[in-house]
């Protein structure tokens, strides 16, 4: 029997391909290109890998293919591409991979073979078919569509609020600077000038000044979120009373930045104490940022934090000052703290995929 491994990243598409294939998929659909080297890693015996044009990660098609080649030259490729390019056409032409099949046929053909028929049931099914077929681009919203970024002034709340706007790829995001004494996220983009309330970045992310939503908080953001994938929130530390549980009420989700040092643990314990009241803390979750060999270890920092769920750890950086300089964007993200966010982003979007205690059991031996 053949032995296959898919990394298609749409659950969808794998459980209709897993019906119609009489073979043996090794483990789980694979939701990441990194995701493919560690399997790789790991010495299983792969005869096929079935994999999609829309599998997220750093690299292009032909990046990925040419990587995996090399790791795995006996390897066949089977391609499952979303649209029609020249890039497909030239990886068949080069023998790079063995066959490339449209999403489309894979998902229920047998419906889209029968229209012609004229059956009005038929063609009913067929347009829900269609409106199926658009949600695997857009992926029916499971996750928070507004995400507040709390803590100590020093925690790395901002450069967080930034960065993940920048690693939320495909994804329109508004962020909105609350710190109206500091407005630190509207100086690193540029962005302090008073221009249009919200002021575009770039052709997917926007941002505005909290100071100027302030009076009916709640009921401009409940506007805003009809236009936006994701809105991001970064406070204002110095007005807790004022901010916070408002924050609090409107945020799907409230994100609890930490610094991972000794000292950093003792300001976040305050900042928990002074805002114990006034933030719901049932929809809070901990990430910890800057994490070095000098810090506590990972296992001292949640047991500190027992009490709260976990969402991630992020490790200190050499180009951390770069990626909070907007003349630098060029180095956003390394590939390392690329690798990190996606898995915080992954925990945020899909957090039934994994239960909270082995996640939390999980990022202790990283």
């Amino acid at each position: 029997m053949k032995k296959i491994v898919t990394a298609i990243g749409n659950e969808q598409i794998y459980n209709c391909l897993k019906e119609k294939l009489e073979c043996e998929i090794l483990g789980k659909d694979i939701q990441y290109q990194e995701g493919i080297f560690e399997l790789f890693d790991q010495n299983i015996e792969i005869e096929y890998l079935i994999m999609s044009d829309f599998l997220e990660g750093p690299f292009s098609l032909e990046e990925i293919i040419e990587k995996i080649k090399k790791r795995k030259k006996d390897l066949k490729i089977i391609l499952i591409y979303s649209k029609e390019n020249q890039i497909k056409n030239k990886l068949l032409m080069h023998q790079k991979i063995e066959e490339a099949i449209y999403y489309e046929k894979i998902i229920k053909k047998e419906l889209l073979e029968k229209k012609a028929e004229g059956d009005k049931e038929l063609k009913k099914e067929i347009e829900s078919l269609k409106e199926e077929i658009k949600q695997i681009k857009k992926e029916k919203r499971r996750y928070a569509s507004v995400i507040a970024f709390v803590g100590d002034h020093s925690a790395g709340k901002t450069s967080i609020c930034f960065m993940m706007a920048q690693m939320l790829t495909f994804q329109k995001i508004l962020m909105i600077d609350m710190d109206y004494e500091r407005k630190v996220l509207l100086k690193i983009t540029q962005k302090e000038q008073k221009e249009e309330f919200e002021r575009k970045i770039n052709k997917r992310i926007y941002i505005c000044d909290g100071e100027e939503i302030i009076q009916n908080f709640e009921v401009k953001i409940e506007s805003l979120k009809q236009k936006y994938d994701f809105i991001l929130i970064d406070t204002n530390t110095e007005d807790p009373l004022k901010i916070n549980s408002e924050l609090s009420r409107v945020s799907d989700l409230t994100i609890f930045v930490v610094e991972s040092s000794f000292s950093g643990n003792l300001k976040g314990i305050d900042f928990f104490i002074k805002n114990e009241g006034l933030i719901d803390w049932k929809k809070t979750k901990i990430l910890f940022n800057r994490f070095s060999k000098y810090s506590l270890t990972r296992i001292n920092l949640i047991k500190n934090f027992r009490d709260f769920s976990i969402l991630g750890i992020l490790r200190d950086t050499k180009n951390y000052a770069q990626n909070m300089n907007f003349r630098y964007r060029k180095h956003f993200g390394g590939f390392q703290e690329w690798k990190e966010y996606q898995k915080i982003i992954k925990r945020i979007k899909f957090p039934e995929r994994m239960s909270e205690g082995n996640w939390t059991e999980k990022l202790k031996y990283q």
